[in-house]
């Protein structure tokens, strides 16, 4: 198949998708505005306060929130009418220029980091979270950013357990690790992809499933 036309293929999947999800009355995925980050910042509070993330915590105000929320796109799932899982999507500067310097980043990611964003803030119902909620709600914004910006990297940090990292990314690679002394002494990783149509057809399956809308299955023709 060729690319324009598996390109052309996947946006009708994509627009029947979002109709599917957003009428399905089960699962439904939006890219929140101002507006919306109290009730993002409310769902962070109540499930931080009860999970090993609780540390991070010290690091939102009182309504959950910081000062990168105002200038990311913020993303929910919902389950009917609230919120099961949210994450943000961050252009810089960065969260991590806390920690390690820029030039560093650059280098580890060879690419313009003005077309990268910062996947961070990922939080999910503990109900939902072994269904493949964040993994849904990561390919819809996915989908969402390279539809609908020109972001087309993104990197996420995160904690390594013994060699490996806490959370992998489809199709990302380790490219640095370091340190957050005031955290502990464990390491973390950065690790970094592109935004493509890979990322597309990711995204489409993993919501997909989640929805329980089996019939939108990319089909393959030769």
């Amino acid at each position: 198949m060729g690319l324009a036309h598996k390109v052309a293929r996947t946006i009708v999947h994509v627009r029947a998708l979002r109709s599917a999800v957003l009428d399905s009355g089960r699962i439904s995925f939006q890219r929140v505005g101002h507006a919306g980050l109290a009730e993002v910042g409310a769902f962070r509070i109540r499930h931080y306060r009860d999970s090993a993330s609780a540390y991070l915590l010290d690091q939102l105000d009182a309504n959950g929130l910081d000062d990168l929320d105002a200038s990311s796109f913020v993303y929910v799932a919902r389950s009917g009418g609230q919120i099961v899982a949210t994450l943000r999507a961050v252009p810089a500067p960065f969260e991590l220029d806390h920690y390690v310097p820029r030039e560093r980043l650059q280098a580890a990611v060879g690419g313009d980091l003005d077309r990268y964003v910062e996947v961070s803030r990922m939080l999910a119902d503990p109900r939902l979270a072994k269904r493949g909620i964040g993994s849904a709600t990561v390919g819809f914004g996915g989908i969402d950013l390279l539809m609908n910006t020109k972001y087309r990297g993104y990197f996420a940090y995160v904690r390594l357990v013994g060699d490996r990292p806490e959370t992998r990314f489809p199709g990302a690679s380790t490219v640095l690790k370091f340190q957050i002394p005031a955290r502990g002494s464990h390491e973390y990783a950065v690790m970094a992809g592109t935004i493509g149509i890979d990322a597309l057809w990711r995204g489409i399956g993993r919501i997909r499933t989640i929805s329980g809308r089996r019939t939108l299955a990319p089909q393959e023709h030769s």
